[in-house]
Parts: C-alpha cells; structure tokens; sequence
C-alpha cells in the first residue's frame, strides 16, 4: 500500500501544460493556477516520466517561436513617446535572450561551424603555395 496524495499526473493535464507552455507562458504562473501541480511536482515528473518530458522539451522549442511572434509583434507596434520605445527596447532583449535559450539552433546568437577534421589535416600537408592556392579558390 502507498501513502501520500494521489497523483495529478493525467495526459489531459500534461497537454494542458505543454499547452500553455508552448504559448508562452511560465511554468511558475501555470503552477499557481487552481488545480495546477507545484513546479517541484513538474520537475520529479520530467526526471521520472519520459514522455512527459519529451512533450515538455518540444512544447519549450514551440515556446521560443511564440516569443518570436511577440517580438514581431512589438515591432510592429506605434509608439508614442521615447519611454515606450526603450520599454519595447527592453521587452525585445529579454524576449531575444529567452528565445536564444530555448531554441539555440534556430535563435541564438551563434552559428554552431561544423569542421571536417580530414579537410582539416588536409590542409597541413600543403605546401605554402598549394595553401594560397586554395584559399584563392571560391
């Protein structure tokens, strides 16, 4: 026999979840919500439950996109005094920044460069002018 609550876990709860996660919202407001798990609760989950973890993962990556909107969104927006425009300046940064976190590969700041370790040592065995040759080359 256990003791302890009862579970919340349910896969009408953690779509509910991912849901509001993928829409851009936090996981600290969705967890004040009535009826919603503490995010200690979220965190054992993702540790002990694989699939909700997965649906977890991709909802954070469609999270980035909704911030992404947003951003288009405030840029697109008028303006009526300097004080909204650094504002929006502001929200754009952090909006970046979150973006940049949750989706590296398509929002960061940083394109990862994949070498070829053969083309590499390669290109040690050449000689000065094989070298310059071959930086010649477009």
């Amino acid at each position: 026999m256990t003791t302890g609550r009862p579970s919340l876990y349910s896969g009408e709860l953690v779509t509910i979840i991912c849901d509001k996660i993928a829409n851009g919202q936090s996981l600290r407001s969705i967890c004040n919500e009535k009826d919603m798990p503490t995010v200690s609760t979220i965190m054992r989950w993702l540790n002990n439950k694989p699939e909700f973890c997965q649906q977890y993962t991709r909802a954070r990556e469609m999270q980035a996109d909704s911030f992404f909107d947003e951003a288009v969104e405030i840029i697109h927006g008028e303006f009526k005094d300097n004080i909204e425009v650094q504002a929006a300046k502001l929200k754009l940064d952090a909006i970046k920044w979150t973006a940049g976190k949750l989706a590296p590969k398509k929002y960061g700041e940083y394109k990862q460069i994949d070498a070829n370790v053969n083309t590499i040592k390669k290109l040690e065995d050449m000689t000065e002018d094989e070298l310059t040759a071959f930086v010649g080359q477009k």
